[in-house]
Parts: C-alpha cells; sequence; structure tokens
C-alpha cells in the first residue's frame, strides 16, 4: 500500500507543478493558430505527465481498501488525456473552438485529478 500510495503522491505533485498543464487547462486565451510549435511543446509535456500517471497506476497496482478511489483517479486521467487528444487534433487543424471546448474538459479533468489524489 505505501508503495502505491507514495506513487500516486509523486506524480501527483509533478502533474500539479506543470505549469503548462495549468496554462493548458486555464481560462487562458491561448491561441495555438499563431504558435503551433509552442503549443504542441506544451501538449506534449502535458501528455507525457499524465501517460506517466497512468503507467505509475499500471504498475503499482492500488490494494482492495483504495480500488474505488483508484478507478475514480484513473477515470479523471483518462478524461484529462482524451482532452489533450482532443486539443491536439484541434492544434494541428487549426480549430480554436474545438481547442477551447477541450481545454475545459482538460480543466475539468485536472482539477478532479487533484481533488482525487489527496484522498488516497
Amino acid at each position: 500500500m505505501t508503495a502505491y500510495t507514495n506513487s500516486v503522491r509523486a506524480q501527483s505533485n509533478f502533474l500539479t507543478g506543470c505549469a503548462d498543464c495549468q496554462g493548458l487547462a486555464g481560462q487562458s486565451q491561448i491561441d495555438c493558430s499563431q504558435g503551433q510549435t509552442t503549443c504542441q511543446n506544451m501538449l506534449d509535456g502535458a501528455e507525457n505527465l499524465i501517460a506517466n500517471f497512468q503507467a505509475t497506476l499500471a504498475a503499482f497496482a492500488a490494494p482492495d481498501s483504495l480500488s474505488a478511489k483508484d478507478t475514480r483517479l484513473q477515470q479523471d486521467l483518462a478524461q484529462a488525456d482524451s482532452a489533450l487528444i482532443a486539443m491536439n487534433a484541434a492544434v494541428s487543424t487549426g480549430d480554436q473552438a474545438a481547442f477551447k471546448a477541450a481545454q475545459t474538459s482538460l480543466g475539468q479533468g485536472l482539477a478532479a485529478v487533484s481533488r482525487d489524489a489527496p484522498a488516497i
């Protein structure tokens, strides 16, 4: 249980400390139609952190006593991951409206993860 809990907390700290993640998820007026390289770098960094968090959860199985909380955390990480995928697609097509919609979803997913992790 300790390895699982410590891993979740460490990954949560990495995600919370990710300035690009917070920028992408925030209400900022990010316009990726002009700065696609910058946006792509931000998206890549956030995707790597989410993927690492998901891999950590797969590597350290949650104890039975935390399985419901682990499931919720994994679902919220999946929401954030799906939002990042949608944001990437929007950047590649120059669709700012789709980017903003996915940005809202990312914000919701990351907020949920930040509530989930401390409960573990």
